[in-house]
């Protein structure tokens, strides 16, 4: 390898992990509820420490690792006693994953994300989380 193959190597790995953090930041913030008309749930506000959904729930989160390529977070607590978004036994989600939508095409639409509400015990993971019925909902929101 040469030098200048070297120092693009460099180059590319330091922009993908100043990329990955930017879009980490980037869901923070409040989101458009992109399904008003067929299942509305009100915006989504990400928080360092909490996500709010609509006027009313708010989830005390705690970031649990990766979710494919987005964020999983693990629910710590409720401002309320009953769970809107919950099912399974518990009627609670335990973890909230949010994964970002691809464009619908180059240069069109804002970002876009989709939320995975969850009520398994355990955390999930893209593959898992599929066909498992755990998993309560999952909605889009938008910038």
């Amino acid at each position: 390898m040469n030098s200048r193959t070297i120092i693009a190597l460099i180059t590319a790995v330091l922009a993908g992990s100043s990329i990955g953090a930017l879009a980490e930041e980037n869901l923070l913030g409040r989101w458009r509820d992109n399904a008003p008309s067929a299942d509305p749930i009100g915006s989504l506000t990400i928080a360092k420490d909490s996500i709010a959904v609509g006027r009313k729930v708010t989830y005390q989160v705690k970031r649990a690792g990766a979710f494919g390529d987005g964020q999983l977070f693990e629910v710590t607590g409720l401002n309320r006693s009953q769970d809107p978004e919950g099912c399974g036994p518990s009627g609670k989600v335990h973890f909230l994953a949010v994964q970002p939508l691809p464009p619908i095409a180059p240069g069109v639409g804002g970002a876009a994300i989709r939320v995975f509400f969850y009520s398994g015990d355990h955390p999930p993971t893209p593959e898992s989380v599929k066909d498992d019925t755990a998993l309560c909902s999952i909605h889009p929101f938008s910038r």
